[in-house]
């Protein structure tokens, strides 16, 4: 079919109109092939972790979390990474939000462990990721500026994938509101 309708293209378009009905197709492609491209590591599944639009946010951090020493550690950053990313682009519909936001940081500790934090004015966001994922943990500190004091939580990051994201979610609303 698709053949028959190239060869319908051929004859009843001139060739400069072949070309760029071509041309457009390709970029088209690229454009596609682009969007898809996986910026992770072989190890973690691409269908997995498809990121798209705006990645200026994560992108310090993304780069660092590949060089992470511990697989699992490397594993949830990326994870994370990608939590946030979903989530904001969900939330802004894959406009530009990186002039909003400041980018995200990610420091490897001695002892293979990532420390990953998300610094505003009023409010710093930090998740600290452990060898096992059980032990890992975020936490809030917020500054009340009417007063001056702050206010801090931490909690276990949870291991299943949909508290996870609950756990961002509730994360990024309260940036949102934040800031």
């Amino acid at each position: 079919m698709n053949m028959v309708i190239t060869q319908t293209i051929k004859t009843v378009m001139p060739e400069s109109d072949q070309n760029a009905v071509a041309d457009e197709r390709s970029k088209r492609a690229y454009r596609a092939i682009r969007s898809t491209i996986n910026p992770f590591p072989q190890s973690v599944p691409h269908e997995r972790f498809r990121i798209q639009s705006d990645l200026r946010v994560i992108l310090s951090a993304l780069s660092k979390a590949k060089q992470l020493r511990s697989e699992s550690v490397q594993l949830q950053a990326l994870e994370l990474l990608y939590l946030i990313q979903d989530t904001l682009n969900k939330s802004f519909g894959f406009t530009c939000y990186s002039r909003r936001f400041p980018g995200i940081l990610l420091n490897e500790q001695e002892d293979s462990s990532a420390l990953v934090e998300w610094n505003f004015d009023e409010l710093r966001v930090g998740f600290s990721l452990e060898e096992e994922q059980k032990d890992s943990s975020f936490y809030v500190i917020g500054e009340d500026l009417r007063n001056g004091s702050f206010h801090s939580t931490s909690h276990r990051l949870p291991n299943d994938m949909n508290d996870r994201n609950n756990v961002v979610q509730a994360i990024i609303d309260l940036v949102m509101r934040v800031t």
